[in-house]
């Protein structure tokens, strides 16, 4: 593969420290409706925080799981994190998982703060991931540990897998406004 043709570098992957607890945090969800490891994407979990105009990831990672192990996934992560809105991809997959995650909370008495995400409609997956070129050349998108997985699809993008890589494309959308 041509180099100068991918849009991230080995440059782009900027290690930060921890921020502050306070800093709110969202979690997206990109989730795959099928668990084969030979044909299928992951499900994809990006966990970030917007600190003035740098994004940092506190998680990122995908996972082969079955609905139940995402919806699990989802409440292990809201504990961790805290985050305003966990915000589940929905297209084609509403029901897929919407369903699970509600009869999970009546279970469990923990209300997740649902907020699901369309995916975008004037662009294709590519074009959407690329759209986070300028904030990594900017050394806007801040890495708060090691993130194996996002590494390594942002390396290899556009070819291989992109579910985490997708996960983190939304961040710009969900970029909190006023408090």
């Amino acid at each position: 593969e041509d180099q100068t043709l991918k849009p991230f570098s080995q440059g782009h992957i900027v290690t930060a420290p921890p921020i502050p607890e306070w800093a709110p945090s969202v979690l997206v969800i990109d989730p795959a409706r099928t668990t084969d490891k030979q044909k299928s994407a992951r499900t994809g979990y990006c966990v970030f925080s917007w600190v003035g105009a740098k994004c940092y990831v506190r998680a990122a990672y995908g996972a082969f799981h079955k609905p139940d192990e995402i919806v699990n996934e989802t409440f292990k992560l809201d504990a961790l994190y805290n985050p305003i809105w966990v915000r589940p991809e929905k297209d084609g997959l509403a029901e897929f998982l919407l369903q699970p995650y509600s009869a999970s909370m009546v279970e469990s008495g923990h209300v997740l703060p649902l907020m699901p995400l369309s995916a975008p409609r004037d662009r294709d997956k590519n074009s959407f991931i690329t759209g986070l070129q300028p904030f990594f050349e900017a050394a806007d998108v801040l890495m708060c540990g090691d993130f194996p997985d996002l590494v390594t699809e942002l390396l290899a993008f556009p070819s291989g897998r992109k579910d985490v890589l997708n996960a983190l494309a939304y961040a710009p959308r969900c970029r909190p406004g006023a408090p």
